[in-house]
């Protein structure tokens, strides 16, 4: 496994870890009391566990689909014989 795998796949899957303790975390009894007393529109701990696991497993997700075939850089090449006559 090369050096530019390790960072997408280190994302996606701690990303989908954070996700799952985010929806641990928002179903506890603490949470649904704080939720409760403090009103639906704030948001918890276990609410930016969610969304940051959420968008971190994307960009991993994305990153690893993008390095699948190596990464894609295009460089303009010279054509010798165009610049020999020009």
């Amino acid at each position: 496994m090369t050096v530019t795998k390790i960072i997408p796949l280190t994302l996606f899957v701690g990303g989908f870890a954070l996700v799952i303790i985010g929806l641990a975390a928002g179903s506890s009894f603490s949470s649904g009391v704080a939720q409760f007393f403090a009103g639906l529109l704030v948001a918890t701990k276990a609410d930016w566990m969610i969304l940051g696991g959420s968008i971190a497993a994307v960009i991993g997700a994305i990153s690893l689909y993008h390095w699948e075939s190596g990464p894609q850089i295009y460089l303009p090449v010279e054509d010798k014989q165009l610049a020999a006559h020009g």
